[in-house]
């Protein structure tokens, strides 16, 4: 039976994603039940504590999240039913590519102000 690449990826991200959060001393704590565009729950830990602050991740890798950059970074392009979804959610969203060959993570929060509307949905530069 033939593995499914995709998914691969998609797990490099989520656990190169996960090793830099761990590395920084916070929680990071994966949604691998009923994932509906959040694939990551992340705590910050301050002076060795847990705050009860939380960060929701959507996490992306691959080849192709690098393809479209401008002088400013990445660009990720978004269907408007995620972008409603994380605009509503009760905790702040970040969208996070993660390159693999680099081993880094980059990231940006989804809101209002960093969101760009486009013709077909949206798009949100990440740095």
């Amino acid at each position: 039976m033939k593995a499914n690449s995709n998914s691969r990826i998609g797990r490099i991200g989520v656990a190169g994603t996960q090793l830099i959060f761990e590395r920084l001393g916070w929680i990071f704590r994966e949604q691998s039940v009923e994932d509906y565009g959040i694939d990551a729950h992340v705590e910050v830990v301050e002076n060795a504590k847990a705050t009860g602050r939380l960060i929701a991740l959507q996490i992306k890798s691959g080849e192709s999240w690098f393809k479209e950059k401008t002088s400013s970074g990445f660009v990720f392009r978004g269907d408007r039913e995620h972008l409603e979804y994380w605009k509503n959610h009760s905790l702040p969203v970040i969208v996070v590519l993660y390159h693999d060959g680099e081993k880094i993570a980059y990231w940006q929060v989804v809101n209002s102000s960093n969101v760009k509307k486009t013709n077909k949905a949206w798009k949100l530069v990440i740095p």
